[in-house]
């Protein structure tokens, strides 16, 4: 096996073996849906379980941001956090207290509390390892799930693509950037990219789920855009057909991403939405979050199921959109 999550197909396959016998679970386990959603009669409670397993700097601050994105795109608000710790037998008491540290400020930032985890030093691992649970509430009529998208609907993106794994790879490898000619400023400028544009959805989460044409979203987290289209259409039984030139890469992503030849359409991409809409709530959705300062483009939209995932490059050239058995970033570090 290859570093990075299941496929598509082997993780439908081993769910396909589960069956839910709890009326009170209204989305369990499936391809795409980015949290459990249960129902306490007056509110329902959405769960989510992530871990960090890529970046070691800001491992606590990642950890929680991660989380809370996936309680956020399902409409909760993320309310409660758990987070289990590994760290490497090398580690000194000192650099776990920062990780701890880091952990406890985002959730304050984010109004989140933490209400336990576990924290163990374990051999066999090279670098810390964090593992999160967030539980966050909402009311039944607010859930927006993955699965709900439909033929018809038009696909929006939000910020850009690959912009975690920009800003990672700006972090961990400045220095192999910089023999391979990339200017100093132009890392800088990459590894800001946690804050600008930002890997956090939360806000622009709260503003989709205010629209009442959207019928589906999902945040693109690893495996890139490619993947997360993915996951969309297998949750929600579609096809897609994306405009390729429609797409945002930012110039510092495309930059890095030629130079260490990664397709920006495979890398792990926090920061990002893709959004189902109604052609008719398209104009509105993008004012509402420009005008909150969230760039959003729509990208293609919904259709049947037997078209499958198509991509328009242009000229008339439709071909099927590139599939990645693992993200471009677990490839680069393999």
């Amino acid at each position: 096996m290859i570093p990075g999550k299941l496929s598509n197909s082997f993780l439908s396959e081993l769910l396909s073996k589960l069956s839910n016998s709890d009326s009170r679970v209204l989305v369990g386990p499936s391809v795409g849906e980015d949290s459990a959603v249960i129902d306490f009669t007056d509110k329902v409670v959405a769960v989510s379980s992530d871990p960090i397993t890529f970046a070691t700097e800001y491992l606590g601050w990642y950890l929680v941001q991660i989380n809370a994105n996936d309680v956020a795109v399902s409409g909760a608000v993320p309310k409660w956090f758990l987070a289990t710790l590994l760290f490497p037998e090398t580690y000194s008491e000192d650099q776990i207290r920062v990780v701890f540290e880091q952990v406890v400020s985002a959730c304050e930032a984010l109004s989140i509390t933490l209400v336990g985890g576990h924290t163990e030093i374990v051999s066999g691992i090279q670098k810390p390892i964090g593992c999160g649970t967030m539980i966050g509430e909402a009311n039944r009529s607010d859930i927006l799930m993955t699965s709900a998208a439909q033929t018809g609907d038009r696909i929006i993106l939000t910020n850009g693509i690959a912009i975690e794994g920009t800003a990672i790879l700006a972090r961990e490898c400045s220095t192999d950037l910089l023999n391979a000619g990339i200017d100093s400023e132009t890392i800088e400028r990459a590894a800001n990219y946690l804050w600008n544009p930002g890997i956090s959805v939360l806000k622009q989460s709260s503003i989709v789920s205010q629209n009442s044409k959207v019928s589906s979203m999902h945040d693109v987290t690893e495996g890139g855009l490619s993947t997360a289209l993915s996951e969309m259409s297998i949750a929600s039984n579609v096809g897609m057909l994306i405009n390729l030139r429609e797409i945002k890469v930012l110039p510092e992503t495309q930059t890095i991403c030629d130079v260490l030849g990664l397709n920006p359409l495979g890398l792990i991409s926090s920061g990002a939405l893709i959004i189902s809409i109604k052609k008719e709530g398209v104009k509105e959705l993008i004012n509402s979050l420009e005008s909150q300062g969230f760039s959003a483009f729509e990208i293609g939209e919904i259709i049947s199921r037997d078209c499958g995932l198509k991509l328009n490059a242009g000229n008339g050239e439709i071909i099927s959109m590139t599939r990645f058995d693992r993200d471009e970033l677990a490839r680069f570090f393999g």
